[in-house]
């Protein structure tokens, strides 16, 4: 009832029910994805993600502050209580349908973005080695982190498990199979720039287990 009262004061002051209506799409995509992200994320990092102007998810973010922390642009958002999660993803205690995420479609729209995200940042030498032989340990993390935003580098290591999440199988010529004959080798090199290489065997077998067999 509280989270219920919190979330209708967010749209107190707008009368119209289209741009109402609107909002609330805002609202199930930058706190749908909050409430199922694997690793917190800033707000600015959270807009680029889902390719929103950070100012939309700036405002959003300010008429929830009793439900989630949010320090600064660039820090990651908290959910103030963990009963929040539980409350916007059960249909059953948030009876509102502007405000009930739904957690399968949440992590399929998730897993898009992060596919759109990683086909237009990713390439062949990231950072701009000169040595093709130079070790990760030899890379100045400032070098990494610039050349692979916050927002890049959750693509890269959570797209799997959205993906998953979602329940989407894998078919010839769709997005993964489109992405994976451009950009393997070039996401293969971003998450050993990033430290988690060790996690690529997981995630390559949880693919394989996604694959849609006719």
């Amino acid at each position: 009832m509280i989270y219920t009262q919190v979330l209708e004061h967010s749209l107190k002051n707008v009368r119209n029910e289209k741009d109402k209506e609107q909002l609330a799409t805002i609202f199930r995509q930058v706190v749908g994805s909050i409430v199922i992200l694997f690793d917190p994320l800033s707000p600015i990092a959270i807009a680029r993600l889902l390719n929103m102007d950070s100012k939309v998810v700036k405002i959003r973010l300010n008429h929830l502050r009793s439900v989630l922390e949010a320090p600064d642009s660039r820090q990651p958002i908290r959910l103030l209580h963990p009963s929040f999660r539980d409350f916007l993803l059960s249909d059953k205690r948030c009876y509102s349908r502007q405000f009930w995420v739904d957690e399968r479609a949440t992590h399929e729209m998730l897993a898009t973005r992060c596919l759109e995200l990683m086909s237009g940042c990713l390439g062949k030498n990231l950072c701009h080695i000169e040595s093709p032989g130079t070790l990760r340990n030899e890379i100045d993390d400032k070098t990494i982190d610039d050349c692979l935003l916050a927002d890049v580098r959750y693509a890269c290591r959570y797209w799997v498990n959205h993906l998953e999440k979602s329940r989407r199988r894998i078919r010839d010529e769709d997005a993964v199979h489109t992405f994976f004959l451009k950009h393997f080798l070039h996401w293969l090199e971003a998450l050993s720039l990033t430290g988690v290489m060790s996690e690529s065997i997981s995630l390559i077998t949880t693919l394989q287990s996604l694959i849609a067999v006719s």
